[in-house]
């Protein structure tokens, strides 16, 4: 609906404008147009929150995030979906392969699921490997070890992994 004017009429007098009645008739008629759309619009208190979609529409928050036993996740309205994790891996960097050594699988469960497999980005937090890679993953998780150039022994070493996709 578009909205509604209220005619004056000529000054002074007002003469030719809207009766009393039929201008507060528009009046809430205007106020009642304002309090749908702001039903629907975001604003402060829909900005974070649980995102949804119907049919590839936004119909809920704008950013949701969530953490627990496999790392940390934020979902944007647009379906954008990013899930990480900083993790200890104790098992031992010492098989060799193609010249440097690895360390055996291990499988890392997505805090929220995606829709399609993500990209895998994996970093050491240290200086004891040189890198980490992927085999295989699905919409839930993704299977990973890391490589060295020289063989380490089973301890702690930390890594960070970080998944991006859709979740619509």
């Amino acid at each position: 609906m578009a909205k509604q004017v209220i005619q004056l009429g000529t000054a002074p007098t007002g003469v030719g404008g809207d009766t009393p009645r039929s201008a507060n008739i528009k009046i809430n008629s205007n106020f009642d147009e304002l309090y749908a759309a702001d039903a629907v619009n975001y604003k402060k208190g829909n900005i974070v929150g649980p995102v949804s979609q119907s049919g590839g529409v936004p119909t809920g928050a704008i950013i949701e995030s969530g953490n627990g036993v496999n790392g940390r996740y934020v979902r944007w309205a647009d379906g954008t979906q990013h899930c990480w994790i900083t993790m200890n891996y104790y098992t031992a960097i010492d098989a060799p392969q193609m010249g440097v050594y690895v360390s055996g699988w291990i499988t890392w469960s997505f805090q929220a699921p995606f829709i399609a497999r993500p990209n895998v980005l994996i970093t050491a937090r240290d200086d004891t490997f040189l890198f980490g890679s992927s085999v295989s993953g699905t919409t839930a998780g993704e299977v990973v070890r890391f490589a060295s150039a020289t063989p380490l022994a089973a301890g702690a070493k930390l890594a960070t992994l970080f998944a991006v996709g859709r979740w619509f």
